[in-house]
């Protein structure tokens, strides 16, 4: 007789393709992600938060209506994460090449400059945080996520003033008087016809520090 013994057959997985594959996965997920939240976002501009639906996201992003629930519970949902989204872009554009030892008047001028780049090549973002300045939907539910996403810069601040280089005042009302006169300067010459002729930005933010130093 003869005695048949059955062999495990092995699988072997090529590690290297399967992390190429997941990696190719994951871009296109980010991909996907950023495509239907930068339609949602000019979605909001054009035709405001009530008259974005999820099918006009989808046709713009161009995914199926199914797809945007993978991302959003509802508009609610919707307009508070693409607001926080937006939020985290500018804070990441805002401290790019910062450090944790850098002087303070350098670290308010880098700033200075990263904000500006950052409204320049960012009309739709901008556009879309004006839109959503004291929305009780943003107010009520996400200050908190906001403030402790720009937790650093107020730290800067907070040593700025400690150090005696910057007045002795909240952080979060220093860093209004720093930063919030570039961006209506900005907007103004953009939108105005009050623009100021060849205006030199360089002198803005000299008179932002100057608001701000001691």
């Amino acid at each position: 007789m003869c005695l048949c013994l059955s062999v495990p057959r092995l699988f072997f997985i090529d590690h290297s393709r399967m992390i190429v594959y997941y990696s190719l996965m994951r871009q296109r997920d980010e991909n996907k992600r950023e495509a239907i939240f930068e339609a949602t976002v000019g979605l909001l501009n054009e035709v405001g938060y009530d008259g974005v639906s999820m099918s006009k996201i989808a046709a713009a992003a161009g995914v199926s209506p199914s797809t945007i629930y993978v991302y959003f519970d509802n508009k609610d949902d919707m307009l508070k994460k693409v607001y926080l989204d937006v939020k985290k872009k500018l804070f990441c554009a805002m401290t790019r090449g910062l450090t944790a030892d850098m002087p303070v008047r350098s670290a308010v001028s880098l700033i200075c400059h990263n904000l500006l780049d950052f409204m320049r090549g960012n009309e739709g973002y901008l556009l879309f945080l004006e839109q959503s300045a004291g929305s009780p939907r943003i107010d009520a539910l996400w200050q908190d996520e906001v403030k402790s996403l720009f937790e650093p810069i107020f730290a800067l601040f907070e040593r700025g003033a400690a150090e005696g280089v910057l007045k002795k005042a909240p952080p979060l009302l220093l860093c209004s008087f720093c930063f919030h006169p570039v961006a209506q300067i900005y907007k103004q010459q953009c939108r105005s016809r009050f623009a100021v002729s060849g205006l030199d930005y360089e002198l803005v933010f000299r008179m932002c520090w100057d608001a701000v130093r001691a």
